[in-house]
C-alpha cells in the first residue's frame, strides 16, 4: 500500500477446495511494478492449480497461469526466470522468453 495515497500496490485472493483424492486451488494477482525484482511493468494474471493422490506416497499435480495484461498464458515463473539464466549464460534451449 502505498503510504501517501493509501492505493493498493499489490493484491492477491486464492479460494481452495477439496474433494476425496482431488484437490484445485485459483488464485488472483495484481502487482505493481517491482524494478527490484525484474519486473518493470504492471502485472495481473490469474493461476490454478489442481492435483490427484493417485496411491499412498504419490501425488499428481499440474499448474496454468494466464496473464491478463497480455491476455496470454504465460510459463510457469521457476522455468522462465531458469531460462533468462541459461539465455544469459549464452544457451539457447529456451525461446520464449
Amino acid at each position: 500500500m502505498d503510504e501517501q495515497t493509501w492505493n493498493i500496490q499489490r493484491f492477491e485472493a486464492e479460494g481452495r477446495a477439496n474433494f476425496n483424492r482431488w484437490s484445485v486451488s485459483m488464485m488472483y494477482g495484481n502487482y505493481a511494478a517491482q524494478p527490484e525484482l525484474g519486473y518493470l511493468t504492471r502485472r495481473e494474471g490469474i493461476l490454478t492449480t489442481g492435483s490427484i493422490k493417485v496411491a499412498t506416497n504419490w501425488v499428481v499435480t499440474g499448474s496454468a497461469r494466464w496473464d491478463l495484461e497480455a491476455n496470454e498464458d504465460q510459463p510457469i515463473c521457476a522455468r522462465r526466470r531458469l531460462c533468462r539464466r541459461l539465455l544469459r549464460a549464452g544457451g539457447e534451449l529456451c525461446n520464449f522468453v
